[in-house]
């Protein structure tokens, strides 16, 4: 006997959403102006960023207006104060808010990161009206997440806006928002594609409590307006997140893992992916099939290092080893000695940028970054590869300095490896006497700001060496 399964219409769907006891509850009793546990900084009359702008560069200029929601919105988060029954003045926050115009006018992620950052994180006197609604958005966008589950359509959810939108909404009613989250796809599709006149028309001819058709109708009024404003206000308070655990363990970089709830709907890859679209404080790079993310902006906020940070170094001395004879073990038995390793691809992009920032306050455009682009594998008009990391050139084009730049976990390593180019080039700028400097960024553990250590003319140093002298063109260094 064949049995046909019939698929059940959106209707149904939407309702099945509601099986639990405690959903069913909710939404029977939900009214149009039922207030819901929503995270989303926009409001009827703020749903764009560009309009927060707009409205704080007004009010800075003395443009007032007399309907009532002028003021509302920015006052209730602390970005104005009110000096008259039309008039109005930029606090704090709201001046260094409109300060970031100039970058972020037409960068919504950009923008939304930034205002979190100062209403959140800024140290402003924002009133306690404006505290209390900070605080009950994070709160409600934490009780949000919490209700998450990954699932295979985590992705999917927070990709596409509207449906961020309609999981939000259905964060407030029972397990209705878990349900969502496992619905099929083309289901999940399907709502996005209902639109607000779909949306309202949902449960025509359907018989279901009024409450039903209020949530419908309540969903067709938001999941198209600022819906992006959703998913940039969660994204931007994941790498605030991130950013204070950085800032809490005084480490510069740390092993990336998302934090409890936000887990719940992102992964480390989603982060990578979305970082640089929302700030330059953070910078997540890939290694060792994880993710390590670095604190940039105190390292950017110092273009050249204080005098005391910068050490000088020389080759050590090489130093005769006496060798006593003494039985080899088996080779079973035989300890494994760990070479050590400190240099790892994100701390050398790291290290290259801040040295890079070093030499153009003194060169300016002179500066030529190689490492970690293309050029690193083309050669150079002497048909020889680059062999450093920075290149230093005239007015003609030639070079007259090279920089090679290491990085190091902790403090100074005890030595440093290099490329056969590396060597190749240092000893060719010997012979040309051209300067060729070391660099070492160091980055300590517990403190926020990396220790550089510079050996000049390492050309001349490296040149006094043979072959023989080197072992896995590892080189001794030490303090000075």
């Amino acid at each position: 006997m064949c049995v046909k399964i019939l698929k059940m219409s959106l209707a149904e769907v939407f309702i099945h959403l509601f099986d639990d006891p405690e959903a069913q509850q909710q939404v029977r009793a939900y009214r149009p102006h039922t207030r819901l546990r929503t995270f989303n900084l926009a409001t009827t009359s703020l749903r764009h960023i560009q309009k927060w702008y707009d409205r704080l560069s007004g009010i800075d200029q003395g443009v007032h207006r007399t309907h009532g929601n002028y003021y509302s919105d920015p006052q209730s988060l602390g970005l104005i104060n009110t000096t008259g029954p039309t008039s109005a003045a930029l606090t704090s926050a709201g001046r260094e808010f409109l300060g970031t115009a100039q970058f972020y006018y037409n960068d919504p992620a950009r923008a939304e990161y930034v205002l979190n950052k100062i209403l959140y994180y800024g140290g402003h006197t924002l009133g306690r009206r404006a505290d209390r609604t900070l605080n009950n958005k994070r709160h409600n966008l934490h009780e949000f997440l919490r209700k998450c589950r990954p699932t295979p359509n985590t992705r999917m959810v927070l990709d596409n806006d509207r449906l961020l939108t309609i999981a939000e909404i259905l964060s407030s009613f029972g397990l209705a928002l878990e349900e969502f989250l496992l619905l099929d796809p083309t289901d999940l599709l399907a709502f996005t594609e209902l639109g607000e006149q779909g949306f309202n028309l949902l449960f025509q001819g359907v018989s279901v409590s009024q409450g039903f058709v209020n949530l419908a109708g309540k969903i067709a009024a938001d999941y198209t307006r600022a819906s992006v404003r959703r998913r940039n206000y969660l994204l931007a308070h994941l790498f605030l997140s991130l950013r204070r655990q950085l800032i809490s363990s005084g480490s510069q970089y740390l092993q990336l893992a998302i934090p409890y709830p936000y887990a719940n709907l992102l992964s480390e890859r989603t982060a990578y992916e979305e970082i640089s679209r929302f700030t330059d404080d953070l910078t997540i790079e890939p290694e060792a099939g994880g993710y390590v993310v670095f604190l940039r902006e105190i390292v950017s906020a110092q273009p050249v290092p204080a005098a005391p940070s910068m050490r000088a170094i020389q080759l050590a001395a090489r130093r005769p080893r006496t060798r006593t004879p003494r039985p080899t073990p088996p080779m079973e038995t035989r300890p494994r000695v760990a070479e050590p390793y400190f240099v790892e691809a994100p701390l050398t992009v790291e290290a290259e940028n801040y040295v890079e920032r070093t030499l153009r306050a003194d060169y300016g455009d002179a500066v030529w970054r190689i490492g970690h682009t293309q050029a690193e594998t083309v050669p150079l008009s002497d048909g020889l590869l680059p062999g450093a990391d920075i290149i230093v050139r005239d007015q003609a084009g030639e070079a007259t300095r090279y920089v090679e730049v290491k990085s190091a976990r902790g403090d100074l390593p005890p030595s440093i490896r290099l490329t056969a180019a590396e060597y190749t080039r240092a000893l060719k700028c010997s012979a040309d006497n051209v300067p060729y400097d070391l660099y070492v960024v160091s980055f300590p553990e517990r403190q926020s700001a990396p220790i550089t250590s510079r050996l000049p003319d390492f050309q001349d140093a490296i040149s006094g060496l043979t072959i023989n002298e080197l072992l896995s063109m590892e080189i001794r260094i030490e303090e000075v």
